[in-house]
Formats: structure tokens, C-alpha cells, sequence
């Protein structure tokens, strides 16, 4: 009684699996040269933009000379530079276009802000509603 279910099955199987594509899929036209290649009129060939950082300075007592960092979302460094906290700052730097926001790391400081054409960042620390 088993085998004449499990034929049944395997030829329902088979019968269902075999069906024919209506229509086939359709393979682009490779251009011949890089000249025949059309894009819409938007879109931007760059991969990285220009961003100015600018660095509100804060005065202390003493010097205060630490590393500054700028980084992606990841953690991974655009560029660093050395800095006195007391000097205002501008940097300019390029990140991918994929970037979301930038971090600035300044010893155990660390902000995010969103990426624009300028971007503020200072050493004064954030507090929390609960503080």
C-alpha cells in the first residue's frame, strides 16, 4: 500500500516541477564603448564628498593637546590630527557618499553628528535629562 503512495507522490512531484517559462528573461545589450553608456541625467558619478568639520575651542587653564579623530559610523578614522583644545579647528575632509554621520573623538570626548556641508562639533560634554 506504501509504494503505490510514494509513486504518487514523486509523480505529482515531478509533473509539478515540470512547467514551461511563458516568457524568458531578457539580457541587457552590453555597449561596445564607454561612450554608448546611458545614465539618467541625475545621477552624481561622485563616491565622496567635500565636509567641513568646525571645531569650537574651549579655554582652559593649562594646555590641553590630544589627538583628534574624525570617524564613520563603524569607527574606522578619515583623519586625525594633533590639536590644542584651547584653538578653534576647521577641517576639511572627504567621506564617502554613503556616509550617514561623522564622529569626533578627542581623547575620552566622543560626538556624533550628522553628516552635512558643515558639520560643529566642541569639547563641552552632553548631559542627560538625568543629570
Amino acid at each position: 500500500m506504501k509504494k503505490p503512495l510514494y509513486i504518487f507522490i514523486l509523480a505529482s512531484m515531478v509533473m509539478a516541477s515540470c512547467t514551461k517559462d511563458d516568457m524568458p528573461t531578457p539580457t541587457p545589450a552590453r555597449p561596445d564603448k564607454f561612450a554608448d553608456i546611458k545614465v539618467a541625467d541625475n545621477f552624481k558619478w561622485e563616491t565622496g564628498r567635500m565636509i567641513t568639520v568646525k571645531i569650537k575651542g574651549n579655554a582652559t587653564y593649562t594646555t590641553v593637546i590630544n589627538t583628534l579623530s574624525l570617524l564613520n559610523e563603524k569607527g574606522e578614522v578619515f583623519t586625525s590630527v594633533l590639536h590644542n583644545m584651547n584653538n578653534q579647528a576647521e577641517i576639511k575632509v572627504e567621506v564617502p557618499a554613503h556616509t550617514k554621520s561623522i564622529k569626533m573623538q578627542y581623547g575620552s570626548i566622543v560626538k556624533e553628528a550628522p553628516v552635512s556641508d558643515v558639520v560643529n562639533f566642541d569639547f563641552l560634554p552632553t548631559l542627560s535629562n538625568e543629570e
